[in-house]
C-alpha cells in the first residue's frame, strides 16, 4: 500500500512540472485588410505548454460561452475584447489542474500611407519626402491610443514620421502595446531620375554541421570557416535575405540551430532556449506581409517537456533594434512563449511550399503514424490538421523525411516492428493534403541496420538513403534504388559502405547539383556528383569518379546534420516570361528596370495574344495603333486571339488542339505611373495536352473459372475510357518505368504517368488505381442477421469499401431492391448481389439473412421481503426467453460477501431478501446474473444493485 501511494506522488509531480501556462496565437482579429472591405484573418489557437498522457481531459472556456474539449482549443471570437481563457486538465492519475490566462482580442484599423488608400506607390524626381504614420488615421482611432508604439522598416526608427531620401519599400507597424497587435502600412518609393536606393547584400549559402564549424558555398566547393560558440550535431537552419532597398545594415540572413540566432555578419541575436539535439526540427520561414514591407521571419524550434518534443516559434522581425533584428516572441518569456504542438514530436520538421511566400509545416506524433500540418501565410500560422498514414508505421526519432524536387511525394524512412523500411506517399502542394495510399514500399531487412537519411534525385527519379550502422562491426551504407522501375525494391544498389558513421543527405545549397552526405565526428563529407546518373558498380571515390570524399582542414569534426538553406524570392530579368502548368500557359513581366526615361513604376499591362504563321523580328513600338479596332495591329496576317487588361502576369488556355504546333505573337503593352511602352513581341509555338482525363480508380473482377472473369490485363489508357492527347513527338513516363504511351498491367497498384511535351515544356499527370475483387471478396466474413423482435433496426450489407467503377443490383426473391454498393435491410430472408465490373465479368452472391436477436435480461431494481405475497422474491426475467436462458444468479453485500446463489428456476432457487435464514438489512445489494444467448451461443454475465425495502 505505501508503494501505491508514493507511485500516486510521482505521478502527480510528474504531471505538475509538465503542464505550463496558456499560450494563445492569433489574438488580432482581420489581420489582412485590404482597400475595398475585405478582411482576413485565423482562428484563436489556444494551447497549454507541456505534452499530456493518454487519456487526459481538458475543458477549455474561451470566456464568451465557447467551450472544448480537446487539447487544443481553436476559436472564432465574434469580436474585440478582454477574454478570461480558463482550462482544467483532468490527468489520469491525480487532481485536476486549472490555469487561467487573460487573453486581449484586438482588432486593428487598417491604415495607409499613400495618398491613396488603394495605392502604395510613390515616384519622386528628387530630393526628399517625408512619411506620416498618423497622417490618414489619427492616433485617437487606434485601441489604447496612449499605449502604442512606432517602428519603421527597414531600419526601426521609432518616430511617427520618417524622412526618406532612398527609394524601397518603406513600411510601419503600429503597435497596441498591450495586446501585441499591430495595423502596418507600406509605401514604395521611386525615384524616377537618379537610383540612390543602396541595397544591403545577401548572404551566401553555407552550411553549419557540428561544434563551430561552417562549410561556405561561395565558389561552389564547399570551404571550411570557424563558427565560434555555434553547436550544431543535428543540422540546423538558415534564410538568405533579398538585397534590401534602402536599409543601412546589411544583415545577409540568418540561421539558427533551434537554440542561438546568428546573422551572416556574425551578430548573436538571441537564444531561444531549444534543444540543440533537436536542431532537425529547426526552420526558418519568412512570413507574407498583407500590407507592410516584409519584415518578419516565423523560427520554428523545438525542446523536451515531461520527457517530450514539443514544437514552438518565435518571430525575427528585420526593422527590430534599429534594423539590426531582433526575436520578439521568444521561447525563453514564459509569457511569450508559443507552443504549437499538444502531441509528443519526433525531432523532424519538413517543410515545403504553398504557393508564392506560403509554406506547409508538416510535424510527426512520436509513436504513433500521425502527421499535423500547419500553414504560415499572410494571415499567419494556422491550427494543426491531422493525417493518419494508411499503412503499418510509427514515427520515431529514428524516422526520417524528404519532399521530392517537385513537392509531389514525401518519402519516410522509418524503423518499425523490427524492419528498416521506406514509404513514398503523394502530396498536393496546393491543398496541402496527403494522398494517404502509400504508392511505394521499400523493405530494407531487419534491424539492428537503421535507416538514418532519405533524399531524391535533382530530377526526382533515384531515391537515396544512407544507413548506420554501430561504428565498430556493423558498416554504414549509402543506398540507392531506381523510382522509375517497375519493382522499386529490387533495384536496390550499395553505392558505398563505411565503418565510420553516416548521417544525413542534402543536395548542395547553391545549384542543387550535388548530393552531399554527412559523415559525424570526422572531418570529412561525402558527395555524388551527378545524382541523376544511377550507379552500377561499387563507388571507389576519386577526382574522375562519380562519387567523392572532400577533406577539411582546421580543428574540429563535423556533426551528422546539414542546414536547411532557404532564399527569398527575385524575379529574374528578360523578357516575356513563359510557363505552364498542365494545359494553362503563364506569362509574366520581366523585372523593370530602374527607374529611367519610359522605365517607371509598372502598375500593370495590357495583353495581347495573335495567332499567325509569319513574324520577322518586329518591335512593338513600331506596331500601329488602330484608333477604329482600339488594338495594336501588327499585319492583316496575324489576328488577335485574346485581349488582356491592366494586368502583370496572365494564365491562358489556348483554345486549338492542333497537333502541329502553332505559332503565337504576344504583344505587351507596359503600363507605368509615368505612361506606357512595349516589350518587343515575342513568338511562341504553342500546341495544347489535350484532351486529358484518366480515370482515378479502376476495380476488376477475377475469376480464373469463367472465361469472362480470368483475364487480369489491363491496359492503361484505355481507348474508350480514358482520353490523352493524340499528339506527336510527346514522352511518356509511367511509375513501373515504361516510356510507351500505353501499359500493360496485371497488379494492384497505383500507377501514375507524366505526359510531358518537350516542344513547349508542357507537361499533365494522372495516376490510376487499380483493384482486383475475387468472387470470396463478396462473401461476408460474419453471418448477417437482424432481430426480428424489432424489425425496424437497420442492418447493412457492405460488401466492400467505397467501390469506384463496379455495378451493383440488389435483389430479393427477382424483385429490384436498390444499386447501391450497400443495402439496408430489416427483415431475415435470402437478399442477391449482381456485381458486374466495365469490362463485362459478372458475380452473383447470395446474402442469406438469419432471424437472431441479442440476449438481454430484465432484472429489477427493487423488491420487497416482507411476506405480503407482493414482489416478495427478486426474480430477473429474460426479455424473451427464446432469445434468452438464465443460467445462474449470485447476491453479494457491499463487502463482497456471497449471500444467495441459484438458477432462478423455481421459488426455492429466487432469492427471498435472507441470508442464513434471517432477513437482510434494508439496502442495495450487488448482482451477478449469467446467462446465454440461445440464438449466437456463449454466456454473459449481467451486474447491478437491487434495493431491499420493507
Amino acid at each position: 500500500m505505501i508503494r501505491f501511494y508514493l507511485f500516486i506522488v510521482f505521478c502527480l509531480a510528474s504531471l505538475s512540472s509538465a503542464f505550463g501556462q496558456i499560450q494563445c496565437r492569433n489574438t488580432c482579429l482581420k489581420t489582412c485588410q485590404d482597400c475595398k472591405g475585405k478582411q482576413e484573418g485565423l482562428e484563436t489557437v489556444c494551447d497549454v505548454e507541456g505534452i499530456y498522457p493518454t487519456g487526459t481531459v481538458f475543458d477549455w472556456d474561451m470566456g464568451d460561452g465557447a467551450r472544448y474539449s480537446t487539447p487544443t482549443a481553436v476559436h472564432t471570437y465574434a469580436g474585440p475584447g478582454v477574454r478570461t481563457v480558463r482550462v482544467t486538465i483532468r490527468p489520469t492519475v491525480g487532481s485536476p489542474i486549472p490555469l487561467t490566462k487573460q487573453v486581449y482580442i484586438t482588432q486593428m484599423p487598417r491604415t495607409f500611407l499613400g495618398n491613396d488608400s488603394c495605392k502604395d506607390t510613390l515616384e519622386l524626381c528628387s530630393g526628399t519626402t517625408v512619411i506620416d504614420a498618423f497622417k490618414n488615421l489619427p492616433q485617437s482611432k487606434y485601441p489604447n491610443p496612449s499605449n502604442l508604439s512606432v517602428t519603421w522598416f527597414p531600419n526601426g526608427e521609432t518616430t511617427n514620421q520618417l524622412t526618406v531620401d532612398k527609394e524601397g519599400c518603406y513600411s510601419v507597424k503600429i503597435k497596441d502595446n498591450i495586446s501585441g497587435c499591430y495595423s502596418e502600412a507600406r509605401l514604395r518609393v521611386m525615384y524616377c531620375q537618379t537610383n540612390n536606393g543602396a541595397s544591403s547584400g545577401s548572404g551566401s549559402p553555407f552550411w553549419s554541421m557540428g561544434n563551430g564549424n561552417k562549410l561556405e558555398f561561395t565558389s561552389g566547393t564547399p570551404t571550411r570557416s570557424p563558427d565560434p560558440g555555434f553547436s550544431s550535431p543535428a543540422g540546423s537552419s538558415s534564410f538568405i535575405f533579398a538585397p534590401i532597398k534602402a536599409a543601412n545594415n546589411s544583415l545577409g540572413g540568418i540561421y539558427t540551430n533551434g537554440d542561438m540566432v546568428k546573422t551572416f555578419s556574425g551578430n548573436v541575436i538571441t537564444n531561444l532556449g531549444g534543444d540543440v539535439n533537436l536542431s532537425q526540427a529547426s526552420a526558418i520561414l519568412p512570413k507574407q506581409s498583407c500590407s507592410g514591407c516584409d519584415s518578419e521571419y516565423y523560427i520554428f524550434g523545438m525542446k523536451q517537456i515531461g520527457g517530450k518534443n514539443q514544437l514552438f516559434y518565435s518571430v525575427f522581425d528585420i526593422s527590430g533594434n534599429g534594423g539590426l533584428g531582433s526575436v520578439v516572441v521568444p521561447f525563453t518569456s514564459a509569457s511569450l512563449a508559443t507552443p504549437i504542438s499538444s502531441f509528443g514530436a519526433t525531432d523532424k520538421l519538413v517543410i515545403t511550399n504553398a504557393g508564392e511566400k506560403a509554406f506547409w509545416i508538416n510535424a510527426f506524433e512520436e509513436g504513433t503514424k500521425n502527421i499535423y500540418r500547419y500553414k504560415l501565410d499572410s494571415l499567419g500560422l494556422s491550427k494543426p490538421t491531422r493525417f493518419n498514414v494508411n499503412y503499418t508505421v510509427s514515427f520515431s526519432s529514428s524516422s526520417s523525411f524528404s519532399f521530392s524536387p517537385r513537392n509531389d511525394r514525401l518519402a519516410i524512412a522509418n524503423d518499425s516492428l523490427g524492419l528498416s523500411q521506406i514509404l513514398i506517399m503523394p502530396f498536393d502542394t496546393l491543398t496541402g493534403e496527403f494522398d494517404t495510399r502509400i504508392i511505394k514500399r521499400i523493405q530494407l531487412g531487419t534491424l539492428p541496420v537503421k535507416v538514418y537519411g532519405v533524399a531524391f534525385s535533382p530530377d526526382g527519379k533515384v531515391l537515396y538513403v544512407t544507413t548506420r550502422g554501430n561504428g565498430t562491426t556493423i558498416k554504414s551504407q549509402i543506398l540507392q534504388f531506381d523510382l522509375t522501375a517497375a519493382n522499386v525494391e529490387a533495384t536496390k544498389f550499395v553505392v558505398y559502405e563505411t565503418i565510420d558513421l553516416l548521417g544525413e543527405l542534402k543536395l548542395d545549397p547553391d545549384n542543387s547539383a550535388r548530393l552531399y552526405i554527412a559523415i559525424e565526428n570526422t572531418t570529412t563529407l561525402a558527395f555524388i556528383r551527378r545524382p541523376n546518373v544511377l550507379f552500377t558498380s561499387l563507388a571507389i571515390p576519386g577526382p574522375t569518379s562519380n562519387f567523392d570524399i572532400t577533406t577539411f582542414t582546421g580543428s574540429g569534426n563535423l556533426g551528422r546534420g546539414m542546414t536547411a538553406v532557404r532564399f527569398a524570392s527575385n524575379s529574374n530579368g528578360g523578357g516575356i516570361q513563359q510557363s505552364c502548368s498542365g494545359t494553362t500557359f503563364t506569362y509574366k513581366l520581366p523585372e523593370p528596370p530602374k527607374c529611367k526615361d519610359k522605365d517607371k513604376e509598372i502598375t500593370g499591362a495590357n495583353w495581347s495574344i495573335y495567332v499567325g504563321n509569319a513574324f520577322s523580328g518586329r518591335t512593338s513600338p513600331n506596331l500601329v495603333y488602330n484608333a477604329a479596332k482600339g488594338l495594336i495591329e501588327q499585319d492583316p496576317s496575324l489576328v488577335r486571339e485574346a485581349f488582356f487588361s491592366n494586368r502583370k502576369s496572365i494564365n491562358y488556355s489556348y483554345p486549338d488542339k492542333s497537333p502541329n504546333p502553332k505559332k503565337y505573337v504576344i504583344v505587351v503593352e507596359v503600363l507605368t505611373l509615368c505612361g506606357s511602352y512595349f516589350l518587343d513581341a515575342e513568338e511562341f509555338d504553342i500546341r495544347n495536352l489535350k484532351p486529358f482525363s484518366l480515370r482515378s480508380r479502376v476495380d476488376k473482377l477475377f475469376d480464373p473459372g469463367d472465361p469472362l472473369c480470368l483475364n487480369r490485363n489491363i491496359t492503361f489508357p484505355d481507348a474508350i475510357r480514358d482520353k490523352v492527347p493524340g499528339l506527336p513527338g510527346l514522352t511518356y513516363e509511367w511509375s513501373t518505368g515504361a516510356n510507351t504511351s500505353t501499359i500493360t498491367v496485371n497488379t494492384e497498384d497505383t500507377y501514375s504517368v507524366k505526359i510531358s511535351d518537350n516542344a513547349t515544356g508542357c507537361e499533365v499527370k494522372g495516376d490510376i488505381d487499380l483493384r482486383y475483387y475475387a468472387k470470396q471478396n463478396f462473401i461476408p466474413k460474419v453471418a448477417p442477421s437482424v432481430c426480428m423482435d424489432n424489425p425496424t433496426r437497420l442492418l447493412e450489407l457492405r460488401p466492400i469499401a467505397n467501390p469506384a467503377s463496379l455495378e451493383f443490383l440488389w435483389t430479393e426473391r427477382g424483385f429490384p431492391l436498390g444499386t447501391n454498393p450497400s443495402l439496408n435491410v430489416t427483415y431475415a430472408t435470402t437478399y442477391n448481389l449482381r456485381v458486374r465490373d466495365e469490362y463485362g465479368c459478372i458475380f452473383n452472391q447470395p446474402y442469406p439473412v438469419a432471424d437472431k436477436c441479442l440476449p438481454v435480461v430484465l432484472a429489477p431494481n427493487i423488491f420487497t421481503p416482507n411476506g405480503d405475497g407482493v414482489n416478495d422474491r427478486f426474480v430477473p426475467q429474460p426479455l424473451n426467453a427464446a432469445r434468452t436462458r438464465i443460467l445462474n444468479v449470485k447476491i453479494f453485500n457491499r463487502w463482497g460477501e456471497l449471500l444467495f446463489e441459484g438458477d432462478n428456476l423455481r421459488p426455492d432457487t429466487q432469492w427471498d431478501g435472507t441470508y442464513k435464514g434471517k432477513r437482510v438489512p434494508q439496502e442495495t445489494y450487488v448482482y451477478a446474473i449469467e446467462y446465454e444467448s440461445i440464438d449466437f451461443g456463449g454466456t454473459q454475465t449481467l451486474k447491478g444493485g437491487v434495493l431491499v425495502a420493507y
